[in-house]
């Protein structure tokens, strides 16, 4: 009974240990996703964006709030271009600028510590929330899960104009009028 009791004993000492060791190698963390902690929220529904992205790759994620956490072989460090935050040091060190304007954006790539480093930043909220919902996009146009920012291309961009859009319903013809005619309105 002894020697049954000990065989069931290893086998089950066994199988954990395969199972943890393959659990192990399926399941490290590829992405490291730096975030600051005080974000809108346009900026979170982003970041959400842009984990299930990498999930719909199979490509592990995790959400950290600076480098020194990172364990991904990739990082992203998402952030304003102002503050005191991780993106806005990093863009400090390296000179690199974000026009000071409403809706201007960063898409980078740089290093640090030997790993990609992949920085998305905005001068306000807005910004950023269209910089990584342009990430997210490209991402799912990657057809390689070995490298899901193939398709990410680097930009630093502005609005060419204030307002990106105008809705203006004609039910009360003469207010849709007075703004049609209006100049304020007018792109000549």
């Amino acid at each position: 009974m002894k020697k049954i009791t000990s065989l069931l004993m290893l086998h089950s000492v066994l199988f954990l240990l395969i199972n943890l060791h393959c659990f192990a190698q399926g399941h490290t963390t590829q992405v490291s996703i730096v975030a600051e902690k005080s974000q809108g929220v346009p900026v979170s529904q982003a970041i959400n964006k842009l984990i299930d992205a990498f999930k719909a790759k199979n490509i592990t994620v995790e959400k950290i709030g600076s480098l020194d956490e990172a364990r991904g072989n990739l990082i992203i460090v998402t952030g304003l271009s102002s503050g005191g935050g991780v993106a806005a040091n990093l863009l400090k060190t390296a000179n690199h600028l974000v026009p000071n304007v409403a809706e201007a954006l960063t898409i980078w790539k740089t290093d640090w510590k030997k790993k990609p480093v992949w920085l998305i930043s905005g001068f306000d909220d807005r910004g950023l929330m269209y910089g990584l919902l342009d990430v997210a996009d490209r991402v799912s146009w990657s057809t390689d899960s070995k490298a899901p920012m193939s398709e990410v291309e680097e930009i630093t961009e502005k609005p060419d104009v204030r307002e990106r859009a105008i809705s203006i319903y004609t039910m009360n013809r003469a207010y849709w009028e007075s703004r049609f005619y209006d100049l304020k309105y007018s792109f000549l």
